[in-house]
């Protein structure tokens, strides 16, 4: 699942190296069998990766490896993307690396990196690595940090369309998405294509057992999913719950052990849509399957900028967060992501708890 040889390149992707662990290194035994039939046993130590920006979260338990990631916008007046490496760090034999590509021309203050802007200029909308290596030898440190150039001035009011929708409390949200089990309303799904505004910060207070905004299902003749656009200036949307698809409109109450009403969970069940500038926080997504804090499902033209989800879990899968093997039900396969369960769509400085880690599931 992790590992991918290709010739006689093994790639490990960087979730083996990081996620609980706290030692300084990986160390991989690679069995193989050759050509002629002979067993070869190989042992490689890969030096572990510290993110810069460690931001440790309880409910993600204090050994999970997170990272934040800086953000540009078209309009800063800043000249340099600027690093903080710990207090701890060693700067000789010091190598800045690009991906691959070794940087020359950084400055330093201090414990501050300084890298020249054209380096993210050069990739904007993409969120970028950048590697300080730290010493020599056995003693060397690896740190990573990640940072965005978004190719647009941040967006204000006078950049949405006059035709927009306010959201200002949950209640805005109630009035114009079927949220609630008791939701008869089906006309909310014209709102569904919307552009929409925060114009404050959306406080649910706890409410449990809501409905996932969008829903797409050819079984209920059903095809609605967010497809509107939503610009959040910064506001945070905080505290709910969301624990059923709308499937539960059309299937009714189900009894079972699987109870299919929870697949496709998120804020949005099937997102389409865009949204800029949006903190989540504290949002769970009790999902049996497909659950993302965000949306169980992003589909094809679903667009996510400068979003960032804190204390925010999934839940339901097997009782413990980001699970996707259910020991109940083994032959299941279950998907689960910390953003979407599944997505096709495009995130630009995009961050879970700081990290760009396990956003997708699938």
């Amino acid at each position: 699942r992790f590992c991918f040889l290709t010739g006689n390149i093994l790639t490990i992707e960087e979730t083996m190296m990081n996620f609980r662990t706290k030692d300084a290194n990986r160390t991989f035994e690679v069995k193989a069998t050759t050509r002629d039939g002979k067993s070869v046993t190989k042992e490689l130590r890969v030096k572990k990766i510290s993110y810069l920006g460690d931001t440790y979260c309880d409910a993600l338990e204090s050994d999970h490896i997170t990272q934040n990631v800086l953000t540009y916008y078209a309009d800063t007046e800043e000249t340099t993307v600027n690093f903080v490496l710990p207090s701890t760090a060693v700067f000789s034999g010091m190598q800045v690396l690009r991906y691959s590509s070794r940087i020359y021309d950084f400055t330093r203050s201090g414990h501050t990196i300084k890298i020249p802007m054209k380096y993210i200029k050069e990739v904007p909308n993409r969120q970028l690595s950048f590697t300080f290596r730290c010493g020599d030898g056995d003693s060397q440190v690896i740190y990573r940090g990640y940072a965005c150039y978004i190719d647009h001035n941040r967006y204000t009011i006078s950049d949405v369309p006059s035709q927009y929708i306010a959201l200002s409390s949950a209640q805005d949200f109630y009035d114009k998405f079927r949220m609630k089990i008791d939701d008869t309303d089906t006309s909310k799904y014209a709102n569904y294509d919307k552009t929409f505004v925060l114009t404050d910060d959306i406080d649910f207070n706890n409410a449990a057992s809501l409905i996932s905004i969008g829903y797409k299902s050819s079984s209920h003749n059903a095809d609605n999913p967010f497809s509107g656009t939503i610009y959040g200036f910064g506001h945070t949307i905080k505290n709910a719950k969301f624990q059923y698809s709308e499937r539960y409109y059309y299937a009714g109450p189900t009894i079972g052990d699987r109870d299919p009403n929870k697949d496709r969970v998120g804020f949005f069940g099937y997102f389409q849509g865009k949204v800029y500038d949006v903190k989540f926080e504290n949002i769970i997504s009790d999902a049996r399957n497909y659950g993302g804090c965000f949306a169980g499902t992003i589909l094809a033209g679903g667009y996510l900028e400068d979003v960032t989800f804190h204390n925010c879990k999934v839940t339901g899968a097997n009782e413990t967060d980001y699970t996707i093997y259910d020991e109940k039900h083994p032959d299941w396969t279950i998907y689960v992501g910390r953003v979407a369960a599944s997505s096709v769509g495009t995130f630009v400085a995009v961050t879970y708890n700081g990290t760009s880690v396990g956003l997708v599931g699938r």
